[in-house]
């Protein structure tokens, strides 16, 4: 009896739990069409049991019949909301049209409901005027599209023609500049004719970097008052177009901007402006110095033939970038380094290593390349010699005199009678104290040479002076005649 008992419990609680999961005590069949109430629309089994259950959206369109409009859910075919129609809608459209306007007589059309349906009601309205825009365009080197720039809601056909200055053109403008266009739309059954003018704009394609950027505007001195300067097309000129920057400064020197603009010409001699371009952005610094110095640097060795002065000559030419024509002549002078600003060390033969001596600039000036006549002094304005007091070595050579052909030579007595010297000085050879001893060969006697003698193909060996900034040529033949 208790197991009978304890089986019949068991299988009382398998049966609950059964009833528990499955909800019902059978399988599910939904139905595959969308069953919905007031709230929400779902698929519903025999059983009346649901799943995806949603809630209501409504929709946008309108439906109608002849006495009420409504819309129904998105999901569904629930009526959201019935309402009778009303007909106080003034809509302008050739589906309520009832006759034309004319030219004493307006249009006249059915009121509506707001869902479209038509009413009985009427009333009387005038032809739209048409909405006519040209939009402006930026300069792109084809001529203006009234294809792509007109905005306009007629259906009318439409014609215009273009002007300039109240002159009619022969095509389409493609340049910069303010324009306008006669333009006349037909009427429409819509829309009302409309005859007028339109004003059109063609604006400048803007250059990009330039206004901004004060290198381009820079330039190092080259004896122009001018800089042509190419645009690229990054900054914005078209492919296959040309355009330069042209800039003026007051002065060929040390100057600030004149004046600029745009040109397709490279040629700064002849003003052709481009219109059809202009810089993004102002230049806010063309009173300030753009002209730039050229840096000239001194050679790392100068010399010249002894003259006496402590002063040496440098030449640049065009091959240094001095201007065409001209030459620029620097004068530097040999200084001691503990004392660069007063004391000045006379020139003789020497060699001066950067050790022991420094070079100063003394004066720069410009000369005629040909006649070799002094300009001005531009040291400060268009030449700037990079460190005066610079490294270099200096070299003064001796000078090579020309003695006439017919000397007279001095007896050196009593140390040799076949030698003799020449006072340089006392013959107007040189300026200051110099003699020249040597011996004289060519002398065909024996013993000591008589005054007065003279000895022709003569020659001079062992020569030596007492002022080493003089040489004379030791292979020269001469005239000789003995003096005491």
């Amino acid at each position: 009896m208790n197991k009978n008992k304890i089986l019949l419990t068991i299988v009382s609680f398998i049966f609950v739990c059964l009833a528990f999961l499955t909800g019902c005590g059978h399988k599910h069949e939904f139905s595959t069409e969308l069953t919905y109430d007031e709230h929400q629309h779902f698929y519903k089994c025999s059983c009346g049991d649901t799943k995806d259950a949603d809630w209501h959206e409504e929709g946008s369109e309108y439906f109608q019949d002849n006495d009420n409009h409504w819309k129904k859910c998105t999901g569904c075919e629930y009526i959201m909301a019935s309402q009778a129609h009303v007909y106080n809608q003034k809509v302008v459209h050739a589906d309520y049209l009832v006759t034309p306007a004319t030219q004493t007589t307006k249009a006249v059309y059915k009121k509506s409901c707001v869902c479209g349906k038509a009413g009985t009601d009427t009333f009387e309205q005038d032809k739209i005027t048409p909405m006519i825009v040209f939009i402006d365009k930026i300069y792109d080197g084809q001529p203006y599209s009234v294809e792509e720039g007109l905005r306009n809601n007629s259906d009318g056909n439409l014609t215009y023609t273009w002007y300039k200055d109240g002159v009619a053109l022969s095509e389409a403008p493609t340049v910069v500049g303010d324009y306008e266009m006669s333009v006349t739309l037909t009427e429409t059954e819509r829309y009302a004719a409309f005859t007028g003018t339109k004003t059109v704009k063609i604006t400048p394609r803007k250059i990009e970097q330039i206004g901004t950027n004060k290198n381009y505007w820079q330039k190092v001195f080259d004896g122009s008052d001018y800089k042509v300067l190419e645009i690229t097309e990054e900054q914005g000129r078209l492919s296959n177009e040309s355009l330069y920057l042209i800039i003026k400064y007051w002065d060929v020197d040390h100057s600030s901007v004149k004046e600029y603009y745009l040109s397709s010409s490279n040629n700064p001699e002849i003003k052709v402006v481009n219109s059809n371009y202009k810089l993004a952005n102002t230049p806010t610094f063309l009173s300030e110095r753009m002209i730039q110095p050229l840096n000239l640097e001194l050679p790392t060795v100068i010399s010249k033939t002894y003259d006496g002065t402590d002063e040496f000559e440098i030449i640049y030419d065009s091959s240094h970038g001095i201007i065409e024509g001209k030459k620029l002549k620097v004068i530097v002078t040999i200084k001691d380094p503990d004392d660069l600003e007063n004391k000045i060390i006379n020139a003789s033969i020497h060699e001066y290593s950067d050790e022991h001596r420094y070079v100063s600039a003394k004066k720069v000036y410009l000369i005629d390349a040909t006649t070799h006549e002094e300009l001005n002094n531009i040291m400060d304005d268009a030449y700037n010699l990079v460190d005066p007091y610079g490294e270099t070595s200096v070299v003064v050579n001796r000078k090579l005199l020309t003695l006439s052909s017919n000397i007279t030579v001095h007896r050196d007595n009593p140390v040799d009678q076949h030698y003799g010297y020449i006072d340089l000085s006392r013959w107007g050879y040189v300026d200051d104290s110099c003699t020249i001893k040597f011996k004289v060969n060519g002398y065909n006697g024996s013993g000591t040479i008589p005054d007065g003698t003279t000895i022709k193909n003569a020659t001079f060996s062992n020569i030596t002076y007492t002022n080493e900034n003089y040489i004379i040529d030791k292979n020269a033949v001469y005239t000789v005649t003995y003096e005491w």
